[in-house]
């Protein structure tokens, strides 16, 4: 990967609370440890507010490999309550600091924070590592930086927490046959049922269930995708079905009126309990689950067919692995998955568009799986015309 292809990694979170409190607290060394989400920060050892550019502060670090060393972080960034950030040196303890050391003391990678206010008391918070100034050779040590998203991610739960002024949505809890909660405004311990965030609820600082609850999602069309149908109709699902990601139910629902077994999961409480009552509404046998799409293994079942339409694209690089890791777990070998996501190709693309190239790379041979087709096709949502968005529809089978 040269630097011209390089992407620093980036993971976002909007934060209740106003950009000038969640500032404060960044420009404070002496409070970092408390929304540390590595794990290897130990305390200030010599530090003042950070003030401006060339500043410099150190923290006291710790890491199984090293030990307990120090890092001296140099600010390279500081506009006040919009951006901050410094490159760290090896310090006291750390073996590029000792004399003759093979690599520099200071190797150039760069953390920042930039905040985007997002309404008067909300802000979007994102946290960048760039090592685009490491040499390439040494970029793969720590993946391209790769290896601290879900560090990061931690960070800013624990930054939310700490900055936070305001609760969130209380995470509702329905069963079979219940009717849809309404949204209560209530704040949650959890709004997330224990499980860790993806990436577009570090976005928006909402579970999946909040989109429910005020009325249909904006992808949810209130039918069956054109593109199932069709699949269905020429035999492609068949034995035991499971619909990932299965929002209110209306793929699983269709695939169940055919006579196939069908299992639909999500997270999202109140659009299972929506798709329950479809179900008794239309004396439909379908069985419906929460259940984390990153997570399926726990399911302890294994399907003939899985369909995935529009869950592939809402998760970013980092999550995609554990993501074709977690639906290789319950796929039966010679078993086939549908992908139906949001295509990069042609006018009026939906959100987090999807190259070809980004779906044979997940589904490569390595993870177990092999890409039997790619083809154009269509996502209905209620945010785009009758004609629907550009779509890829995926054929992959489990090897």
């Amino acid at each position: 990967m040269t630097g011209d292809e390089y992407q620093p990694v980036a993971v976002s979170r909007r934060i209740c609370a106003p950009a000038r409190d969640i500032f404060r607290v960044l420009a404070d060394p002496g409070r970092h440890r408390e929304f540390d989400g590595s794990g290897m920060l130990r305390g200030v050892a010599s530090s003042t507010t950070i003030s401006g550019v060339g500043d410099v502060f150190v923290m006291k670090m710790y890491f199984d490999e090293l030990g307990d060393y120090q890092m001296i972080n140099h600010v390279v960034e500081y506009q006040p309550d919009r951006r901050i950030g410094w490159e760290p040196e090896a310090g006291r303890g750390h073996p590029n600091a000792e004399p003759g050391a093979e690599r520099p003391a200071r190797w150039g990678q760069r953390w920042s924070f930039e905040l985007t206010p997002d309404g008067p008391d909300a802000t979007i918070v994102t946290e960048i590592f760039d090592c685009s100034q490491v040499p390439e050779d040494q970029r793969p040590d720590v993946g391209h930086g790769a290896i601290w998203a879900g560090a990061m991610a931690r960070t800013l739960e624990r930054l939310d927490a700490l900055c936070t002024r305001q609760g969130k949505p209380a995470q509702s809890s329905v069963g079979k046959g219940a009717e849809v909660p309404k949204r209560s405004g209530a704040p949650a311990e959890d709004p997330f049922g224990g499980r860790q965030p993806t990436s577009h609820e570090r976005l928006t600082g909402l579970p999946w269930d909040a989109s429910y609850r005020d009325g249909p999602a904006p992808w949810d069309s209130g039918r069956p995708q054109p593109a199932v149908v069709r699949v269905a109709a020429q035999g492609g699902f068949a034995g035991t079905v499971l619909d990932a990601g299965c929002g209110t139910g209306e793929n699983a629902l269709h695939l169940a009126s055919l006579g196939l077994p069908v299992l639909g999961v999500d997270v999202a409480e109140t659009a299972l309990a929506i798709a329950r009552a479809k179900a008794a509404e239309r004396e439909i046998e379908a069985e419906f689950a929460v259940a984390d799409a990153l997570a399926l293994g726990r399911l302890g079942r294994r399907f003939d067919t899985v369909l995935d339409c529009g869950l592939f694209h809402t998760f970013d690089g980092g999550e995609r692995p554990g993501y074709v890791v977690s639906l290789a777990s319950v796929t039966g070998h010679g078993g086939t998955l549908y992908v139906l996501c949001f295509s990069d190709q042609g006018p009026g693309t939906g959100p987090h568009p999807v190259s070809q190239e980004e779906l044979r790379s997940a589904f490569g041979p390595g993870a177990g799986w092999h890409v039997a087709a790619i083809k154009p096709d269509r996502v209905q949502t209620r945010f785009h015309d009758d004609e629907g968005a550009p779509a890829w529809l995926a054929t992959i089978k489990r090897t």
